[in-house]
């Protein structure tokens, strides 16, 4: 085997080229997780997200707000513009902001 072809090869001798990597055109491809928001799955890139824009990207409308669920009856509120990291398997619900009159 010459050089170029020790290259496409690879060190373990499988074909480079052949699998995903170059056919999927316009598709992203980075690895996505799911999270539950308000009992729907949705996917995303894991990472860090303004909760602003995490809510725009899961469907949550700007006016709700959001809680992660961390356990049973048991929620953390995440204002708007705190940072949060997903990882995938993460539960959040949303809900209208209870306004009060005094």
């Amino acid at each position: 085997m010459n050089e170029h072809q020790q290259h496409q090869h690879g060190a373990q001798g499988e074909a480079l080229g052949h699998g995903h990597h170059e056919h999927h055109h316009g598709h992203d491809h980075k690895h996505l997780v799911h999270v539950t928001v308000d009992n729907r799955q949705v996917e995303l890139p894991p990472g860090n997200y303004i909760v602003s824009t995490f809510k725009v990207l899961v469907g949550v409308s700007a006016d709700r707000l959001l809680d992660k669920v961390i356990g049973p009856g048991k929620f953390v509120h995440l204002p708007d513009t705190e940072t949060i990291h997903i990882v995938g398997g993460e539960c959040f619900v949303s809900y209208v902001k209870q306004g009060s009159s005094s």
